[in-house]
């Protein structure tokens, strides 16, 4: 990067974290947290006369990538504070949750593309792509309004957790389909062989990694806070990197490099909890606002102008189906109403998977540019709405429901 170059990321950087406090400081009075109003100032910066350069394109990649290593900084956090024990006792509740938060978008999103006139597998196709979770988005807010420990918070990372791995099926399972439109099906199936291989071994990776590498280290390290940061840094870029090469993606790496670390920051008492402190109000304060400056830069509510009513309807069905699908939990008395609310608001954040699913089927002229779009737009607007509407019921219910937890 050259200096004139650099110079311009520090100082529009510098204007965008400058806005998000000016605009943030008094909607915190109303419990809204900053992350929120990053979100917002991102969404404005490209339609002011900083639009020269939030839009070229070396600002562009160079913001993306800080973003990119921001988040995992941030999953790391809930990976820390993650009750193992109760994830396991909520396992089935859980992948049960995962069922139907999948299920009920899919049903929704498919019927409705047969109601606009599609045939059954285009609307299949926009039915799956209803289905991911963007949980990256969600889980640094359950951290600011105290619902990580709470049942909410473990309903949320867990689903999100496996929704990650189905969302690695997905991006397979079209790549099949591309494969058997353009006679390399084989191949396909060769690609999702290796993924599950490639699965595997990450998981016994980590095993391996806690048992044998960062268990004999810790006794090594004693009470030096320095090379436990060290250590704590090449972990969770050692783990993250491992997994977005592999292709699961890097908020699993993260999210079980705060796992692995655990014990780490627990042996050391209380330095290890000052050192969490300070790491954890930088990567708020930082990393935190420059990932939700990103996240409202990457929205388009244009396409929502181009087809309201294909993107409304999907928009629709994509809420309701999530929502619909976590409601069946209250009757079987898994979660109260108030939970099953925030969880199934928390788990229709978007902007991720179902876009690199289009452009997959876009590139290989399965799907239309109409299509393609109405995606586009839904994720925007879930990533616009999602966050507010779950900032705003957690500022109602957060308090009770950590308390309840407690």
């Amino acid at each position: 990067m050259s200096e004139a170059t650099l110079g311009s990321l520090l100082m529009v950087s510098a204007a965008l974290f400058a806005a998000a406090f000016l605009i943030g400081t008094p909607l915190k009075r109303l419990h809204i947290p900053l992350l929120v109003s990053a979100l917002f100032v991102g969404m404005i910066a490209p339609h002011t006369p900083l639009q020269i350069y939030v839009q070229a394109t070396s600002f562009s990649h160079s913001f993306s990538l800080l973003a990119d290593i921001g988040v995992i900084f941030l999953l790391f956090f809930i990976g820390m504070e993650i009750d193992l024990e109760k994830m396991r006792e909520q396992g089935g509740e859980i992948t049960l949750a995962m069922l139907l938060n999948a299920l009920g978008p899919f049903l929704l999103g498919t019927a409705f593309m047969r109601l606009m006139g599609y045939d059954w597998l285009m609307s299949s196709i926009m039915g799956i792509a209803l289905m991911p979770t963007a949980e990256a988005v969600i889980v640094p807010l359950l951290d600011r309004f105290g619902l990580t420990h709470t049942r909410t918070g473990r309903y949320i990372i867990g689903v999100g957790v496996l929704d990650d791995v189905i969302e690695v099926m997905m991006v397979i399972a079209a790549s099949l389909w591309i494969g058997e439109h353009e006679g390399t099906a084989l191949k396909g199936g060769a690609v999702l062989a290796q993924t599950l291989i490639d699965l595997g071994l990450f998981f016994l990776l980590v095993f391996l990694l806690y048992r044998w590498i960062v268990t004999p280290l810790l006794q090594r390290i004693g009470g030096d806070k320095a090379s436990l940061m060290l250590m704590t840094v090449i972990v969770l870029f050692g783990l993250s990197g491992i997994a977005e090469w592999i292709g699961l993606g890097s908020v699993i790496g993260a999210i079980m490099s705060g796992i692995v670390m655990q014990p780490a920051f627990k042996m050391m008492g209380r330095d290890g909890t000052s050192l969490l402190e300070s790491i954890h109000t930088y990567s708020y304060s930082f990393w935190g606002i420059l990932f939700f400056l990103w996240i409202g830069m990457s929205v388009d509510i244009g396409g929502v102008l181009h087809y309201p009513l294909l993107v409304l309807g999907l928009f629709a069905a994509a809420v309701l189906g999530k929502l619909g699908g976590i409601f069946l939990l209250v009757p079987m008395g898994k979660l109260k109403s108030k939970e099953a609310l925030l969880v199934g608001i928390g788990l229709n954040a978007r902007l991720t998977t179902e876009i690199i699913v289009a452009k997959l089927l876009l590139d290989a002229h399965l799907i239309d540019e109409k299509v393609f779009t109405a995606l586009v737009a839904v994720s925007s607007l879930s990533t616009v709405m999602i966050p507010l509407l779950f900032a705003t019921f957690a500022k109602l219910w957060g308090e009770s429901l950590a308390k309840e937890a407690a």
